[in-house]
């Protein structure tokens, strides 16, 4: 995001840049913006700025006054599953001066009274029909961040508003989300430079938060009140960090949250999300108040990980335990990691709790598994004890194992940019960096072998060809890769046949065309109708959606003709 400068402390003049950084040539060229002047006298009481910005990962930063004191906080939160290794809550401050933070507050309250006039009206109806100054020009990608400002003093509330995806009306953008990103920017300038913050306590946002969440539950009851990723952002990040602090004088107030996001009549989407993270929230509260080791056993155990959301509940359950009873929690990983009902998830979860928690104990309950029919399982055990110990022989055979057999498919929820277990073995044994016995070692002969088969998996063929041109540091010929791909459009099909059909559209591969519209047909017979591979799970390929085949089906007339 582009940020004005900070030299002028000029509350009109840094209202005005944070403005101008946010418009387009467009904008300039077609409306008039006016800012007002500022207004006399000292800063009201009561006088603050709250701002959430972000997507999945967010940002939250309060500007207030407390004691005569002018405070900067920020709290930057992370999930696990969105480019961060873990969740996490990032606590920082920083101290103001008084003047600083007046001219701060003072400029985004005449961002919120600024005007954007169009010099000419909008351009009339098309001949199609449809008014240009309607016409929705949306600029939103898949990772869009939201924002969401809030303005008051004692007195009066300047503003209360968010978004998500910028958009245009005859190629003038929406003032009203030009002023928000105007003042997410201008508060980004009050960050001292140069000079990191203090960590603060997150309990001491509470009653802040308590109160922002019991504004949302009011707002909720003027039904009907939809819920949208621009108003479920404070819901989200309050519930989030209420429910990491324990905070329980929100208990009524989360259940009256969920009990109005229950009668919105809400797209099902945003009313889940909300009441997932109620129910979250209530519990990580609970818990805290009152520690219960076979209550927390058993949700551990009761969450299907269905969604990316549960694998950070679960895991924050796991830490509780652990804090409490170390000794116990032990137990629980003996159990799950010997018990032969016990599912995959918990088993990979456990693995990576016994490595990270218990390295010198923990051994033989891994080793236990390295013969366990779930590749992904064996994998993981066997790269968790390479670690401590690189020569162990087991371990390097339950690998050799998952890397040669063909059979061993990749995961439903596999995504595109994660390694699965064949992937992860391969990668270990033909890297040089590891010293692997010469009886272990794919060398370039070994994966020749294996691409020599009748049938790879076609994601795996991709990875093989990698490994070898690493090994050679020379590339695969177009010919190779064709027959190598090639095999991979036969049944059973995986995860991989797609991607062996998008690989032979690269290489122009025209003999192949006939098969691949078949392949890709059988597909779009069995393929996942929902939008996730969980929403439905009886679909013969759930592993891939409408949409994926479309993109792969209109690159196909390419070799087509």
């Amino acid at each position: 995001m582009a940020q004005p400068a900070r030299a002028s402390k000029s509350p009109r003049e840094l209202a005005l840049r944070a403005l101008e950084a946010q418009r387009t040539e467009d904008d300039r060229r077609l409306t008039t913006l006016t800012v007002p002047d500022p207004a006399p006298g000292c800063l009201p009481n009561g006088a603050e700025i709250f701002v959430v910005s972000g997507y999945i990962n967010y940002r939250c930063v309060r500007l207030f006054m407390q004691e005569g004191n002018a405070l900067l906080q920020r709290i930057t939160t992370t999930r696990s599953w969105f480019y961060s290794p873990e969740e996490s809550y990032v606590t920082e401050e920083w101290e103001l001066p008084p003047t600083e933070f007046a001219a701060v507050w003072e400029a985004a309250r005449l961002i919120s009274q600024s005007t954007a006039v169009r010099k000419k009206p909008a351009r009339p109806k098309d001949p199609d029909g449809k008014f240009v100054s309607d016409r929705r020009m949306v600029s939103m990608s898949s990772h869009e961040p939201t924002y969401y400002v809030r303005v008051w003093s004692a007195s009066r509330l300047w503003w209360d508003h968010g978004f998500r995806g910028m958009s245009a009306s005859d190629k003038v953008q929406d003032f009203e989300k030009v002023q928000t990103r105007a003042m997410t920017s201008l508060i980004e300038t009050a960050f001292p430079e140069g000079t990191p913050g203090k960590p603060f306590a997150l309990s001491a946002w509470g009653p802040f938060l308590a109160k922002q969440l019991e504004g949302s539950a009011v707002a909720l009851q003027g039904l009907p009140q939809h819920l949208t990723a621009a108003n479920t952002i404070t819901i989200d990040c309050s519930l989030r960090l209420l429910g990491q602090m324990g905070y329980e004088p929100a208990r009524p107030i989360i259940k009256a949250v969920a009990e109005d996001a229950e009668k919105s009549p809400s797209a099902a989407y945003w009313k889940e999300s909300v009441l997932r993270e109620c129910g979250y929230a209530l519990r990580k509260i609970a818990i805290q108040e009152r520690f219960d080791g076979e209550e927390v056993d058993r949700l551990i155990h009761s969450y299907g990980r269905r969604l990316n959301p549960d694998n950070d509940m679960v895991q924050w359950l796991r830490n509780q335990y652990f804090a409490k009873n170390p000794e116990a929690y032990f137990s629980i990983l003996s159990r799950d990691l010997t018990a032969k009902n016990t599912p995959e998830v918990v088993l990979l979860e456990s693995i990576k709790e016994v490595q990270d928690r218990y390295p010198s104990a923990g051994g033989p309950l891994l080793a236990g598994v390295l013969d366990h029919p779930s590749t992904e399982v064996s994998v993981h055990a066997a790269m968790a004890l390479l670690k401590s110990s690189p020569d162990d022989a087991a371990s390097l055979q339950a690998l050799t194992r998952a890397a040669s057999d063909p059979r061993a498919t990749i995961p439903n929820d596999a995504r595109s940019f994660s390694d699965f277990g064949r992937e992860i073995a391969l990668d270990y044994l033909s890297s040089r960096k590891n010293r692997i016995p010469p009886q272990y070692r794919w060398d370039s002969a070994r994966i020749d072998q294996q691409l020599a088969l009748p049938w790879e998996d076609g994601r795996m063929i991709n990875r093989l060809i990698s490994a070898r041109v690493c090994l050679e540091n020379k590339q695969f010929s177009d010919r190779d890769q064709i027959t190598a791909y090639r095999k991979a459009l036969a049944e059973p099909y995986t995860m991989g046949t797609a991607e062996a059909c998008e690989e032979l559209i690269k290489l122009d591969d025209r003999a192949s065309a006939d098969r691949i519209k078949e392949v890709l047909s059988a597909l779009r017979a069995g393929c996942n109708k929902g939008f996730r591979w969980e929403e439905d799970r009886d679909a013969r390929y759930p592993w891939i959606g409408k949409a994926d085949l479309t993109t792969i089906e209109e690159s196909l007339p390419k070799i087509l003709h």
